[in-house]
């Protein structure tokens, strides 16, 4: 069956590339850009927006049509954020409005994983962090992993486990040898919390938008990064396939998750390949629409009510303006080039390729 796309994401192709010439900071760096075009928080530039803004730019190629020069002075853009002792990024101009160590730790983890995503970071010289140097003790790395929130929210101890084993990654492929122990041991971890009758990881009475989100994290890491095998995948397949028709997914990022976690699993089963194409076509009024705004671009729709919040308690915009912003355009372009690659219409929707189905 081929399903149409509706006239308005073909528009998008036009509005977001104009949208974000009202954001772009022009001169020298290149790639400074404003998280929306009002009542932003931080009225130039922040690293957050230099992130999210490359990411944009690459999903709908418009990097193509940067120089060289552009392309280099956008990633020593965002590099002029990372310490030059520990190789962590670091933004002391959003560290000021959090209130925890717990936090800004988040928060920089998170900057260093979108940046290095974004931009490919070399990183022959990880980051310095005894931390990790001390997981050659694994049991050490057991007591870390042991201590995110795995009955109430794997989505969030998902993400955070995988990150400290790509950071054991890194040390092992720096020639830190002590370490492939805790990187195997870790590996082994993370399978050992999935639950083979639905998929998920870790307790069983989690909200489903955060089992979703925990199978987005931990597979994006060990296949999406590592290559390694997905088990499990009817069962998950199964389990986003609900949760999409159940309308219980909430919020710009737990729809497009499902939609990611099914179309990593097709690398693994051909399995009800309609009902997944069909809920994908779904998606794109239900899913992605309620956050088109009348600028052309992507917004959260709450915005207006109570001001936009990235990672927890970070504000970026203050309330008042029914707008698009960065953040919202980036997961929403994802989910459509997620579903376009479920419906097999690259071509028709232009993106650049995810990568998450290997067999392209």
């Amino acid at each position: 069956m081929k399903f149409g796309i509706p006239d308005w994401v073909l528009d998008i192709r036009k509005t977001i590339p104009e949208w974000l010439e009202e954001l772009i900071q022009h001169g020298s760096p290149y790639g400074r850009f404003r998280f929306a075009e009002k009542n932003c928080v931080y009225p130039e530039y922040d690293i957050l927006s230099v992130h999210f803004a490359a990411d944009i730019y690459q999903k709908l190629r418009l990097d193509e049509k940067l120089s060289d020069q552009q392309k280099q002075e956008w990633m020593e853009l965002s590099l002029s954020w990372r310490s030059k002792k520990t190789d962590e990024v670091i933004a002391p101009e959003l560290e000021k409005q959090l209130k925890t160590e717990e936090e800004i730790k988040v928060l920089r983890r998170n900057l260093n994983r979108v940046g290095s995503g974004v931009f490919g970071y070399n990183m022959s010289n990880p980051p310095l962090q005894e931390e990790i140097k001390a997981f050659v003790n694994i049991d050490k790395m057991y007591q870390t992993f042991d201590a995110e929130p795995w009955e109430t929210n794997s989505w969030g101890a998902g993400a955070h486990c995988a990150h400290y084993l790509l950071a054991i990654k890194h040390w092992v492929d720096a020639g830190f040898d002590e370490l492939k122990p805790a990187f195997q041991a870790g590996i082994k971890y993370l399978y050992d919390k999935q639950n083979p009758d639905t998929g998920g990881f870790g307790g069983e009475g989690q909200d489903i938008n955060a089992i979703v989100g925990g199978m987005l994290k931990i597979y994006g890491r060990l296949f999406g990064t590592f290559g390694l095998e997905i088990k499990y995948p009817e069962r998950m397949i199964d389990t986003c396939l609900e949760a999409l028709r159940s309308g219980k997914l909430c919020g710009n990022c737990p729809a497009h998750n499902a939609l990611i976690v099914m179309l990593m699993c097709r690398n693994f089963a051909k399995y009800r390949e309609g009902e997944i194409r069909e809920q994908a076509h779904k998606s794109i009024e239900r899913d992605v629409k309620p956050f088109l705004r009348p600028d052309g671009a992507f917004g959260d729709p709450t915005v207006k009510a109570k001001g936009y919040y990235v990672w927890d308690n970070l504000q970026m915009v203050k309330p008042g303006v029914d707008q698009s912003e960065l953040h919202s355009t980036n997961i929403m372009l994802q989910e459509l080039r997620v579903i376009a690659e479920h419906l097999d219409m690259d071509n028709e929707f232009g993106f650049s390729p995810t990568g998450w189905e290997k067999s392209r």
